[in-house]
């Protein structure tokens, strides 16, 4: 008796073979497979979902995720204890559970192999960040933090791997205390990039010359912070470039660290060690009783 010929299926597929065919669908699809079977789950898992920037939006009872352009899930507290979430037009009402509970167990799923995450905090309650440290290590290249608190940003940022996280964006933090906490964080020391767009109180100017790139807003740099800077460009090897937003009333005296002979002007750039472009560029006098905003940027070329 001739044996029945079976044909192959995707489970009984070599591991290379199903990963194969998981990169040539999308996201939504890898999302829907991951539901099938545990099997599937754990391949889909292991070969990660690959969103590559995801938006999420807090706000005191509801919680929005932007996965696609034009793909959305919505998550509405209806009375602290049930929830609804909508996802492509269908609601389902789950019972007996937090809203961001439910809203961060599905983040933790679909930042797999997700390269940037960008949170943006409407709610001044602060109760998220409990949820987020809830769901362990959040693997992400990329993080951007808007409108969140210093305490907020403190249980954020070592909740995402370290060892992946190579870029690092904070806007509009607010409650700053002891900014030093966060760089002795592993996720500040191992980032390549940082952008930090506000007054920075607190920073240690060493503290960010590690760094390939970065920007930041300063009140005010000082002579003895701008000759910590010419020490470190004369040592550092993986620095790149960055911009600092100044205060200053005059940079002449920062620029005259690089370049004694320098006599002023509102826009200037000087070549320091042969490699370094230094540009120095007055923004504007908002009044004269007013510091200027100077932008005092630095290149490796």
């Amino acid at each position: 008796m001739l044996l029945e010929q079976v044909s192959p299926t995707l489970l009984s597929m070599p591991l290379i073979i199903c990963h194969r065919i998981l990169e040539k669908l999308e996201p939504d699809d890898r999302l829907i497979i991951r539901k099938v079977c545990r099997i599937l789950k754990t391949s889909v898992d292991n070969f990660g979902l690959h969103y590559n920037s995801i938006f999420v939006k807090i706000c005191e009872s509801t919680v929005s995720m932007y996965l696609l352009d034009d793909i959305c899930v919505y998550y509405y507290d209806l009375d602290d204890v049930n929830l609804s979430v909508t996802y492509k037009g269908k609601e389902t009402i789950i019972q007996g559970e937090n809203f961001l509970k439910i809203a961060f167990e599905d983040l933790k799923i679909v930042t797999n192999e997700t390269s940037s995450l960008v949170l943006h905090s409407y709610d001044r309650s602060g109760i998220f960040a409990f949820f987020i440290s809830e769901q362990g290590c959040i693997n992400v290249k990329s993080i951007k933090l808007n409108d969140f608190s210093f305490k907020e940003v403190l249980i954020i940022l070592p909740m995402l791997n370290a060892q992946k996280l190579e870029n690092i964006e904070i806007e509009y933090l607010y409650d700053i205390d002891n900014f030093k906490q966060i760089t002795c964080l592993d996720q500040w020391r191992n980032a390549k990039i940082i952008h930090f767009y506000q007054n920075s109180p607190g920073i240690p100017i060493e503290d960010l010359f590690h760094i390939e790139e970065f920007t930041i807003y300063l009140q005010n740099l000082s002579v003895q912070n701008a000759i910590k800077i010419q020490d470190i460009l004369m040592e550092s090897s993986t620095f790149q470039k960055c911009t600092l937003y100044l205060r200053n009333d005059d940079p002449i005296e920062l620029a005259k660290v690089f370049l004694p002979k320098y006599l002023g002007g509102n826009e200037h750039s000087i070549k320091y060690l042969t490699r370094f472009t230094i540009h120095c560029e007055l923004l504007h006098r908002v009044s004269h009783f007013d510091r200027s905003q100077w932008k005092f940027s630095i290149s490796n070329e």
